[in-house]
């Protein structure tokens, strides 16, 4: 067997796959595009047919954003499903190993193997169930549509209601497709939202109206660790002298898909009582949330698309010219169909 490293932006901080040592990694199917980010690297050596499995890590969207811009399918387990020694890692909650692959039966045989549990498998083939036994939900907020609500949390400046953020409307009618794919062949759509809570979603209510120390709890809290993780790799991988004030220097930004320098800005903005409180009770109140619509719907799964711009150009990222919908009044538009 072959092994290979593959290329990530500085500490894996950006959706842009470049760096200082190695450039920027290649996208196989348009060298105008990225191969996204933070595990660039790993989806463009997947796509090459370099690979046919590339390890990824985690913490918000490095492993699904390059499946998404190299047409592999990403898997992002739950954390410590694949050993995390090794992961530096941006925070102590979010970050995880995950993987890149062309085709979804690669990423179960990949899975069965290395974790070495045929049985399991054989047993979940077994009950496995028909389409018409499988009901999946598509609520829009957050994942199709988001905005910030006045007097929540805002520190990314999203829209306020009734203004929304909403994904490109290339992406908006491929998941229509696919819902009404799903339809067709009797699976059962509940397209219904989160409850409320406190009068107003749940989710936004947990996303932008917890105050910790007299302040609302930033969304980057899990990053608070970033820098403090940092260092610690600095010293225990590359026993190198290097302070994180150099670093800090040393990096530039590009557009609204590369800064690295601003994952550094949560560690300063934000404190450790808020870091407790969000391992702690946030946590938990954040899986009853989540649970809660699978408890309410009788879902089994909850479909979403990947991200919410079409896929990204160097361009359009450096210029922050990506194809978002940003605004109102969206609802009666007519979306059509372009190479993007």
């Amino acid at each position: 067997l072959g092994f290979g490293k593959t290329m990530v932006p500085e500490f894996a901080a950006s959706w842009v796959s470049c760096n200082y040592a190695n450039g920027c990694s290649m996208n196989p199917y348009n060298r105008l595009l990225t191969t996204g980010g933070s595990s660039g690297g790993s989806g463009s050596a997947v796509a090459s047919y370099i690979a046919p499995v590339a390890f990824t890590e985690d913490t918000g969207g490095s492993t699904r954003h390059p499946a998404y811009q190299n047409h592999n399918f990403g898997y992002d387990p739950s954390r410590n499903r694949y050993p995390n020694a090794g992961n530096p890692g941006m925070s102590y909650t979010n970050d995880q190993v995950g993987i890149n692959a062309r085709s979804m039966e690669d990423v179960l045989t990949f899975d069965k193997a290395y974790l070495d549990i045929p049985e399991i498998y054989e047993a979940v083939s077994a009950k496995t169930p028909e389409a018409k036994d499988i009901k999946i939900g598509v609520p829009r907020y957050p994942f199709v549509e988001y905005y910030a609500h006045e007097g929540g949390e805002n520190s990314f400046d999203f829209p306020v209601y009734p203004k929304r953020q909403l994904v490109s409307a290339n992406i908006e009618k491929k998941y229509r497709e696919v819902i009404e794919t799903l339809e067709r062949v009797g699976v059962g759509v509940v397209s219904e939202e989160w409850s409320e809570r406190n009068g107003r979603n749940a989710v936004a209510d947990l996303l932008e109206f917890r105050t910790v120390n007299g302040k609302r709890l930033p969304k980057l809290i899990p990053m608070h660790s970033f820098t403090g993780q940092m260092a610690e790799f600095i010293l225990t991988y590359l026993n190198a002298s290097v302070a994180l004030s150099d670093i800090a220097a040393d990096i530039y930004a590009a557009g609204e898909g590369h800064n690295p320098l601003g994952f550094f800005d949560a560690s300063r903005s934000t404190d450790e009582s808020q870091l407790r409180y969000m391992i702690g009770e946030h946590t938990r109140e954040m899986v009853e949330v989540w649970n809660s619509y699978f408890d309410e719907h009788g879902v089994d799964l909850i479909l979403t698309p990947g991200q919410f711009c079409d896929a990204i150009t160097y361009t359009c990222q450096a210029n922050s010219t990506c194809t978002i919908r940003r605004g109102e009044g969206f609802e009666g538009e007519s979306i059509e169909y372009t190479d993007a």
